[in-house]
C-alpha cells in the first residue's frame, strides 16, 4: 500500500531541516496560497522569516503527491503556486520518494521552473542545472506507526532521513 501524502510531506519537511539546514520555524506545511480568487494550500514552504504575513515571504514551495500520482498535474499545480508567490526562488515536486528540484526563473515576464541538481542550503542562491538524483527514504507503514517508529541514524554519505516526533509542525489557519 503506498504511503499517504501527509507522511511524505512530513518526511520532506524534515529533510529540509536536517539535510539542507533550514530552521524548523521557517519550514511550514499546508501554507495558504492565494491565486486570484482561488485559495489553496502549498504542501511545504520555506519562508524568508518566521511570520505569517504575505505570500511574498515564501522562498521555496514543494508540491507533494503519493507514488503513482499524475506528474503533469502536480507540476502544473506547483507552477501555479510559484507564479502566485512574488519572491519564490525555488520549488520541488515530490511524488512518492522521487524528488525534483527547480529554480524559478523569469522568462518573458512569466515564471518558469528549470531543473536543478539539488536545493541550495540556508537561503543561498547558487545552484547547478541538471536532473535531480535525490530520494526520500520512506517506509511502507501506516502514518501513526511511521511517526513513532525509531530508526537507526542515517548514513552521512546518503540522503537517508530519520524521522523524529514533533520536528515539524503544521500551520493551522
Amino acid at each position: 500500500m503506498p504511503l499517504n501524502e501527509s507522511t511524505i510531506q512530513m518526511a520532506f519537511a524534515e529533510k529540509l531541516v536536517k539535510d539542507f539546514g533550514y530552521r524548523k520555524d521557517v519550514v511550514q506545511m499546508e501554507y495558504p496560497i492565494q491565486i486570484g480568487s482561488y485559495s489553496g494550500r502549498a504542501d511545504v514552504v520555506i519562508l524568508y522569516r518566521n511570520i505569517l504575513v504575505e505570500q511574498k515571504e515564501i522562498f521555496f514551495i514543494a508540491e507533494i503527491k503519493k507514488a503513482g500520482a499524475n506528474r503533469d498535474a502536480a507540476y502544473n499545480q506547483l507552477v501555479s503556486y510559484v507564479s502566485a508567490s512574488l519572491n519564490c526562488r525555488y520549488g520541488a515536486l515530490v511524488i512518492g520518494n522521487v524528488i525534483e528540484y527547480f529554480a524559478v526563473e523569469a522568462v518573458n515576464g512569466r515564471k518558469t521552473l528549470r531543473p536543478i541538481i539539488t536545493l541550495p542550503t540556508s537561503y543561498e542562491t547558487q545552484h547547478d542545472y541538471g536532473p535531480t538524483k535525490d530520494r526520500l527514504q520512506l517506509e511502507d507503514s501506516s502514518p501513526s506507526e511511521y511517526a513513532h517508529h525509531q530508526r537507526t541514524p542515517p548514513n552521512p554519505n546518503t540522503t537517508d532521513l530519520q524521522l523524529e516526533d514533533g520536528l515539524i509542525g503544521a500551520v493551522l489557519c
